[in-house]
């Protein structure tokens, strides 16, 4: 009899030590992270060794309200890219992607009410062009022909420093996307997940600004 009371005994102390733990471990599974819609896609361009830009769509300025802006809850990446981005599809207001024609490891993150804004910069088409230089350069040779862009605006206090200025591109095409030419022309060794960030207000006729990352 002792021996079956200490056996008893012995099952009460190990089943209370291990409902803390359980607790602990349900805990760490329910909670959840949230992390910009930016930082979010730097995660996943790390776990699927994909690259991305984002074309978000400003009201008076306000990046908060905007996609870069945007708020996600992080969550394990599970599946295929495509999985990854129709979570964030169904999540975030406004967002849609499409991945590049000519590289599938590239995809381009966009406000899809910006594809109904009357000639829309990065919709528009170069005719034929030639250049050797910086990608900021590239864009005042753009801005020269009529598009809409600039490589001049407003930047957050967390974005010093982040800006690439001096990788040197060269280029030959005819007839090419806008949106296509300044990202098929970057080197993406040794650069970061997001290529470049692209600002636009939804009202208005004011320029694209874009932001090429390290």
């Amino acid at each position: 009899m002792k021996k079956s009371y200490l056996f008893v005994i012995f099952l009460m102390l190990v089943h209370i030590s291990v409902i803390p733990s359980i607790g602990q471990k349900i805990e760490k599974l329910s909670s959840s992270k949230t992390s910009s819609l930016p930082d979010k896609l730097r995660e996943i361009g790390d776990y699927f060794g994909c690259y991305f830009t984002l074309e978000t769509a400003l009201l008076s300025g306000d990046i908060s309200n905007s996609l870069e802006g945007h708020r996600v809850t992080t969550k394990r990446n599970v599946g295929t890219l495509s999985n990854a981005l129709d979570q964030l599809r169904i999540s975030v207001p406004n967002f849609a992607y499409k991945f590049d024609r000519f590289n599938s490891k590239i995809v381009y993150i966009y406000d899809n009410r910006l594809l109904r804004k009357k000639d829309y910069p990065l919709e528009s088409t170069v005719g034929e062009i030639r250049f050797n230089g910086t990608a900021i350069e590239l864009v005042q040779v753009l801005a020269k022909r009529g598009i809409e862009l600039t490589s001049y605006g407003p930047q957050s206090s967390t974005e010093l420093g982040t800006e690439n200025i001096t990788a040197a591109l060269h280029i030959r095409a005819t007839r090419v996307n806008v949106r296509d030419l300044i990202t098929n022309s970057l080197p993406l060794k040794n650069r970061g997940r997001l290529l470049w960030i692209a600002r636009t207000e939804l009202i208005g006729n004011q320029k694209t600004f874009v932001r090429f990352r390290r």
